[in-house]
């Protein structure tokens, strides 16, 4: 005869202690991979979007880079310290590494300075607020370490140490427009008489794996050059 007192005991006294501990355990193991899988989904998302962002970011200032450089009518020559200052910041380029150039304000006949540079690790982008007058047959690198203006802030996470900017002149180093006038002979991208047609800018982005991105902007209204004194 079955004896329903025993069973109903057993089962009234539920799991023992070491049943209850290898339960929590085998719960405890579950629990961290199921956490370790959602934070690696989410440590892959999140480095995802923060590539995504950077390309993107880095899209929008080369492009601006490029499209501005292409109406430039005067690009610096490296190696000359010009002076920026806006309503609340001031900063000390130097063409070595950051690029300077004239565009020519159509409404005026005159041309507005602007400049793209790295400080610290942004990027930034400078527009003189008033126009420069070019002397006919004259260079602007005689009188031109100074300039008051709009700063943008186009990027972050640049590593300015590990970015390089190079020049290249335009062929044979000028051709006569309305402005300059003569032929200069022997000239490199050095030269305050050097007439540069492009650049190539290749700037390193921390959160890009610390891939480098490269700029290459080139002026359609260069080249022009300035008459040798006799």
């Amino acid at each position: 005869m079955i004896n329903t007192e025993e069973i109903l005991s057993k089962v009234h006294k539920g799991f023992s202690l070491s049943e209850i501990i290898i339960t929590c355990f085998v719960m405890a193991i579950i629990m961290l991979s199921i956490s370790e899988f959602s934070w690696n989904v989410f440590a892959f998302s999140s480095k995802n979007s923060k590539v995504l962002e950077m390309t993107d970011q880095s899209r929008i200032f080369t492009e601006r880079v490029t499209s501005q450089m292409l109406m430039a009518s005067y690009i610096f020559p490296p190696g000359l310290e010009i002076y920026l200052s806006t309503d609340s910041s001031s900063f000390a380029i130097n063409t070595e590494d950051s690029i300077a150039f004239l565009v020519e304000d159509g409404s005026s006949g005159d041309y507005i300075f602007y400049s793209f540079f790295i400080s610290g690790d942004e990027f930034y982008e400078f527009r003189a607020k008033y126009p420069y007058t070019w002397v006919e047959n004259t260079n602007p690198v005689s009188d031109f370490t100074y300039s008051y203006g709009v700063l943008s802030l186009l990027g972050t996470d640049v590593v300015a140490s590990e970015s390089t900017l190079s020049y290249s002149l335009n062929y044979e180093n000028g051709i006569t427009d309305k402005v300059l006038l003569g032929t200069i002979a022997a000239v490199d991208t050095t030269s305050i008489n050097a007439l540069i047609k492009s650049i190539e800018w290749d700037i390193k982005i921390s959160k890009l794996n610390d891939k480098t991105m490269t700029i290459k902007g080139v002026s359609r209204n260069v080249p022009r050059y300035i008459q040798q004194s006799s």
